[in-house]
């Protein structure tokens, strides 16, 4: 990862919100592959807590399960993503956006 990759990945919002323990596999891809694979994260930690679950979706290989967490974060877009980090903690566990 180059200083201007590690500066991007630090500006967008969201990714900032991710906890501090990025794994290497995530922090050596390409930046928009970045973007997508970390609001995936996001979503599943936000709906599950658990973060070696949600890196273990977030980081599929699979490519038919990278086009549905595309599509995913897609069409919650980063205000509902946002707003469920918000209320982490907040919500019951049956409950989900």
């Amino acid at each position: 990862m180059t200083e201007d990759d590690l500066g991007a990945l630090l500006s967008d919002p969201l990714l900032h919100r991710i906890p501090e323990e990025w794994p290497q596999a995530f922090l050596h891809l390409p930046w928009a592959e970045q973007r997508w694979r970390g609001r995936v994260f996001l979503v599943v930690y936000v709906l599950t807590g658990g973060q070696a679950f949600a890196w273990s979706v977030a980081l599929s290989r699979d490519p038919e399960a990278c086009r549905d967490n595309q599509d995913l974060v897609a069409e919650l877009g980063d205000e509902a993503i946002a707003e469920g980090l918000d209320h982490f903690g907040e919500m019951e566990p049956d409950q989900a956006w």
